[in-house]
This record gives structure tokens, sequence and C-alpha cells, in this order.
């Protein structure tokens, strides 16, 4: 899908419900997705941030999957609570989600007919200051989008920034 595609789509939320599972991938900066959802009440959750510091991060990996996935949902449900109708939800950091096999279950019962979620894959350059991730967590937004794509319905995926 076309950023302008996608934009249509934004504007056709805008003007009244959109029936389906309303979670896209965009692929390109986090400040473009911003610009393409203007207009909507806009809430953000950036993975790195919902994990506690690294050193914190529990082990095994069963219980870090478990404390990002229950803290993924408690984000959701507060925005669900605060963001005016409709809205749009950028989650940022999206490699976590793969990386502790949490997948894209909390943002499917986010998003509705009123309810966009907008996954932003960002290039590895783009996203080199992220200094929080948990140890033995690389950046790698080739790897990312390959791992999210089959996890969205086809046509899902956004080229957000022009090539």
């Amino acid at each position: 899908m076309t950023r302008d595609e996608f934009r249509r789509v934004v504007e056709a939320f805008r003007r009244g419900a959109k029936p389906g599972r309303n979670l896209y991938i965009w692929e390109g900066s986090a400040e473009a997705a911003r610009t393409a959802l203007s207009g909507m009440s806009l809430g953000e959750v950036d993975l790195v941030r919902v994990l506690p510091e690294p050193e914190a991060c529990p082990r095994p990996e069963s219980e870090a999957r478990r404390l990002l996935s229950g803290r993924i949902e408690q984000v959701l449900e507060r925005l669900r609570e605060e963001l005016s109708l409709p809205c749009a939800v950028l989650v940022r950091s999206p490699g976590l989600i793969l990386r502790y096999g949490v997948g894209l279950g909390p943002f499917y019962s986010f998003v509705g007919d009123r309810r966009l979620a907008a996954v932003v894959v960002e290039d590895t350059a783009a996203t080199a200051s992220l200094q929080r991730l948990p140890p033995g967590v690389e950046y790698d937004g080739d790897r990312i989008l390959s791992g999210l794509v089959p996890l969205v319905q086809p046509g899902y995926v956004v080229k957000g920034d022009p090539s």
C-alpha cells in the first residue's frame, strides 16, 4: 500500500467506521506515520519504554514475554479510555514483540471499526539511537519487517517513506 492509499484509508476512517482488523505495518519513519494520521486522536506505545530497564528484564524469556504482553495490554487499555474516537495508536520498537514472541494479539484486541494501529518499522539507521534495548536484542529493520508482514492482512503494509 502506498502512503497516498493509506491516507485515503485514514480519511475514510475519520468519516466513519471502517469494519475490519485495522492493524497496519508502516514501513518508514514515525514522523511520517504521525503526519499520515493527523486529525485523529493519536496515542503512542514505545515498547522499549514498556519493558523494565534491561538489567531488570526477567529471565527466563517466558517471564519476559508474559510481562511485556501484560504491560502492552495495560497501556492499550489506558489509551482505549483516554483517546476519543476515531483514534490511532503508533507502535514503536516492534522488534521486541518478535524477540519475546508476544506477537500482535494485544494490538488486534485493541483495533476495531473506530480504532486503528500502525506498527512502525523504521530503518536501522533511523533507530541507532535506541540505547535501552535488553541484552541480546539488536535492531534490524529488514528482519523485523519480514517477521511482521505474515502477521497482518495482505495489503496492510504501508510504504510510508518514498524510496
